[in-house]
């Protein structure tokens, strides 16, 4: 197109090229045009015709503003850093947990079946019968009723609306 041709438009903002068009047509007596503009920005920062009117206010107010948005950026990273390492720091404590568990499980396990053998090697064989039915009994009871609270209070952290592990209250109903 060429710069006399009728169907170029001009560059210039929309709501100048929106005057443009009311001016086009008459507006019969008794009507009247109502125009109703909206604008929405969304964004950590003012767009920069807005950052121009907040300079009109005060020469430094754009640079305070962005000075305000890199610092709260740096404190929400220092944030977000600082809950990954707690999440990192509690992960390690169950794990260490868990072994703490296991090594003390084991100690115990060998401790009642060498009392066990140790009664056999005695002539007590009923005594060795009760101490390693005990402990084995004990070891399986407390490894179940271990994994099926932890998987209770892993299901509470995921959806905290889940009642359906509530404990009793006093009165006997659930809470």
């Amino acid at each position: 197109m060429t710069a006399g041709d009728p169907g170029e438009r001009e560059q210039r903002p929309v709501h100048q090229q929106a005057q443009d068009s009311e001016q086009d047509f008459a507006v019969p007596p008794g009507v009247s045009l109502s125009r109703f503009e909206s604008f929405v920005h969304v964004g950590p920062l003012p767009t920069p015709e807005m950052l121009k009117g907040y300079e009109e206010i005060a020469k430094d107010f754009p640079e305070r503003l962005l000075a305000m948005s890199e610092r709260q950026a740096a404190h929400r990273i220092a944030q977000e850093s600082k809950l990954v390492e707690a999440q990192i720091a509690d992960l390690r404590a169950d794990r260490h947990e868990r072994r703490m568990g296991q090594l003390f499980g084991l100690i115990i396990a060998l401790g009642g079946f060498t009392v066990c053998g140790v009664s056999v090697a005695f002539d007590h064989p009923d005594v060795a019968k009760w101490i390693g039915t005990g402990t084995l009994l004990g070891l399986v009871t407390v490894m179940v009723t271990g994994r099926a609270f932890a998987g209770r209070a892993r299901r509470q952290e995921d959806d905290p609306a889940d009642a359906s592990d509530s404990q009793p209250t006093q009165e006997g109903r659930p809470s």
